[in-house]
């Protein structure tokens, strides 16, 4: 679990997502209620994935097919960074001064962040185990959603992998265990040792 938080931004009008997926809603939602305010929040998809992204919260899409995020006036306060490499490069370009691009692929050049005012944040997925209770919780309530891509056995394990490095998910990629341990020849030897 990862949130914009980690960095202390209490408070921003403008953040542009690069390469989303549904954890941007919860990175986004996570971050609207541990207090901070967020007024429009961009992101990059192509045109057959406007629909999916503007249901995820998105205020403004930009289709990366037709326009480059880059080629923008306007300038944001928080990028967030999935995709890494030249994307993450040329997103010191889209930053206002004083403005932070937080990325999950790699760590930003501090050097470039200076060269436009900001600063660079690296982070990672960490478990949490108050506020993983705290999100299942209002998951149970109906206050945040997930969308699941799809669900595989455990056995098509190749194949989930697959489609999650399609680069085309919607949503969660489920690997599901439950079919795996309750029957077939490794499930009767566990019950043959208790």
């Amino acid at each position: 679990m990862t949130s914009l938080n980690l960095f202390n931004l209490e408070s921003f009008d403008d953040l542009i997502s690069l390469g989303v997926s549904e954890d941007e809603d919860l990175r986004v939602f996570e971050t609207q209620w541990n207090g901070a305010h967020v007024v429009g929040w961009t992101a990059t998809a192509s045109a057959p994935n406007r629909d999916y992204v503007q249901s995820l919260g998105a205020t403004d899409v930009i289709d990366y097919n037709r326009e480059h995020f880059a080629a923008r006036t306007s300038k944001f306060d928080v990028v967030l960074d999935l995709v890494g490499g030249d994307t993450q490069a040329r997103s010191w370009s889209v930053l206002k001064p004083g403005g932070t691009l937080a990325s999950t692929v790699s760590k930003p050049d501090p050097v470039l962040g200076n060269h436009v005012g900001a600063t660079g944040k690296n982070f990672a997925t960490r478990a949490d185990e108050a506020l993983l209770t705290t999100l299942a919780a209002l998951h149970g309530s109906g206050q945040l959603g997930t969308h699941i891509d799809s669900v595989f056995p455990f056995p098509k394990a190749s194949h989930a992998l697959a489609r999650s490095m399609s680069g085309h998910v919607r949503g969660k990629v489920i690997l599901d265990m439950g079919a795996y341990r309750s029957s077939g020849p490794e499930a009767d030897r566990r019950r043959e040792r208790k």
